[in-house]
């Protein structure tokens, strides 16, 4: 049971590493709920770089916190890729206070997030000023997360497979800088103590490196009050150095492993400020949102992984590896070819809302999760992509750009894997 217990968590890192946990935003759709007013926000910059962003809004009795750090696996040192998975181990399993407490990481992110009532904001900010401060890390606190991040690379190279294809893809299309690997390289990891990463931590996890977000049924004046005597004497920090630019993109099928059984197509977005990314979201909630029984599933996070969409599946019983990769790559692609429709764009709406700013905030929605939303404006913040019109852009685009979009998804701009088995 134990051993069953630590693979489930090692799979559960591995996909919030890549991004594929998907929060879906849901509008209040058709139903008689008069329109929220939009939630009364206080923006400010602390001395010491921490950007802050108060959001006052009915959600019921709690109030979400989320600490966006422009910290992530793109800049760990050199020699020593994990670096940032041991720290998000780490702090995922001594998160303590809090039950609703969490810490994950990305390639350019890193982010802590906890609900809590009301009446315990201060001291949640306390709690938060105390991690910005030291790192109280053990050293058998240490090695279970070094562990766990060796066992989560030993699943990303043949222990699962899926997750092995979904790896190889993203590295094939988007490779990591500086000759690291998502989720990290075994024999660097392997080589990180305990010192340095209590040192990388105290470096660089500080204000600012950092967007705090406080949303729920909040005193803005009390709020601000409170997090300028718990935050501002932190010391600012320093930006991370990111490791330099990864090799060349690998592009068309790869067969990985004796045995492949699971399908990964990586499709790489662009940027947010790229005039053709609200299309690109209307392409990725059509796939996103077909219905079950193509033998594929589409997922695109543009919050924790804004830069990948996959399309992931299985290799059936009687079929060769790549002809289960050509079969789910023209499937997908048919599901793109109907015309652009007004669903198209409430299915964006839906999934992708409350990421990317296109729908008000519903009281019913920050009480159901307020993290979410919560980490949504941080990381919103970070990517900038407040200054962005996206809702002008989604309504503005037409048949002619959705059917260009499609060309994002040709073989010759995408990777696909196919994995199982061992990799030699």
């Amino acid at each position: 049971m134990r051993k069953r217990t630590l693979v489930a968590l090692v799979a559960l890192a591995s996909a919030m590493a890549l991004g594929i946990l998907v929060y879906r935003y849901r509008s209040s759709g058709p139903a008689a709920v008069a329109p929220a007013e939009p939630p009364a926000v206080q923006a400010l910059t602390l001395p010491n770089g921490l950007a802050v962003e108060l959001v006052a809004a009915e959600c019921g009795d709690s109030v979400a916190l989320a600490v966006a750090f422009g910290v992530g696996t793109d800049h760990d040192p050199p020699g020593q890729s994990g670096m940032v998975r041991i720290l998000e181990r780490a702090l995922a399993a001594s998160v303590g206070g809090v039950a609703t407490a969490q810490f994950e990481s990305g390639s350019a992110h890193s982010l802590y997030s906890a609900v809590v009532p009301r009446d315990q904001v201060d001291a949640e900010l306390v709690r938060i000023a105390t991690r910005l401060t030291r790192l109280e890390l053990t050293e058998a606190q240490f090695a279970a997360a070094r562990a766990a991040v060796l066992a989560g690379i030993e699943q990303r190279s043949g222990g699962d497979p899926e997750l092995t294809a979904l790896t190889y893809a993203a590295e094939s299309i988007q490779p990591s800088p500086g000759g690291g690997r998502r989720g990290g390289v075994a024999s660097e990891v392997e080589g990180i103590d305990r010192d340095a990463a209590v040192a990388f931590w105290a470096a660089h996890f500080k204000p600012r490196n950092a967007r705090l977000v406080v949303l729920g049924n909040v005193d803005r004046a009390a709020a601000t009050t409170s997090i300028e005597q718990a935050l501002t004497p932190i010391e600012a920090g320093k930006p991370p150095s990111p490791r330099p630019p990864g090799e060349s993109r690998v592009i068309g099928t790869l067969v990985m492993g004796e045995t492949p059984s699971a399908v990964a197509m990586a499709v790489p977005a662009p940027p947010p400020e790229d005039e053709r990314f609200s299309t690109f979201l209307l392409l990725a909630a059509r796939l996103s949102s077909a219905a079950p029984g193509g033998g594929w599933t589409a997922r695109y996070d543009p919050v924790r992984l804004p830069e990948t969409l996959f399309v992931t599946g299985p290799v059936g019983p009687a079929e060769g590896a790549e002809p289960a990769a050509a079969r789910i790559r023209a499937d997908a692609l048919r599901k793109l070819q109907s015309p652009l429709a007004a669903a198209d764009r409430a299915a964006a709406r839906e999934r992708f809302g409350g990421f990317v700013g296109l729908g008000e905030l519903q009281p019913r929605e920050c009480a159901g999760d307020p993290r979410q939303l919560a980490i949504a404006r941080a990381r919103r913040g970070q990517l900038e992509l407040t200054k962005l019109k996206l809702a002008e852009s989604l309504d503005a685009t037409t048949q002619d750009a959705f059917a260009a979009g499609t060309s994002f998804f040709d073989a010759s701009r995408t990777t696909t894997v196919i994995a199982g088995g061992a990799i030699r």
